[in-house]
């Protein structure tokens, strides 16, 4: 087996953009979202760049991109202000999308067709849904604490 890259950190998210043939990843060690392209000798290759560095006490977890829309959203284990953000693929642009009533943001998933995130928070022990910039956010679930660790 071939390694790809080395010295990544603690790797917590992993997606991976396959019309570029690229893989991002989140690292709480870090604190920040990298890509690297798997196959180097494809014209345009990314060697290994962050496209998000945070602060220390953010802490980026899970990762899903969608390549139609250029974007990529992340969920931030930050103690005291956790949330979800979103950036463009290469980092520009970064906001919050949901930062209110929310703990600890551990599940992220896309519906592609119809543009919104779904996400979990085991702390809080629900699953929601909102648009791409955190408006209309509705409980599809709510369950106790624990009970959604991720999303698919």
């Amino acid at each position: 087996r071939q390694v790809i890259v080395e010295n990544v950190g603690s790797v917590e998210g992993l997606a991976y953009h396959r019309a570029w043939d690229t893989l991002y990843w989140t690292s709480s060690t870090t604190s920040s979202i990298t890509r690297h392209t798997v196959d180097q000798t494809r014209p345009g290759a990314f060697d290994r760049e962050a496209v998000i560095t945070m602060s220390e006490d953010d802490h980026p977890h899970v990762l899903a991109l969608d390549e139609c829309q250029n974007l990529m959203f992340w969920t931030n284990w930050n103690e005291q202000h956790p949330s979800i953000m979103r950036s463009t693929l290469t980092g520009k642009n970064a906001q919050v999308v949901v930062s209110t009533d929310i703990l600890t943001p551990n599940g992220l998933t896309i519906d592609y067709r119809a543009e919104k995130l779904y996400f979990s928070d085991g702390s809080l022990g629900k699953i929601e849904r909102c648009e791409y910039d955190g408006s209309q956010r509705h409980v599809i679930v709510k369950s106790g604490p624990g009970t959604f660790l991720s999303l698919a």
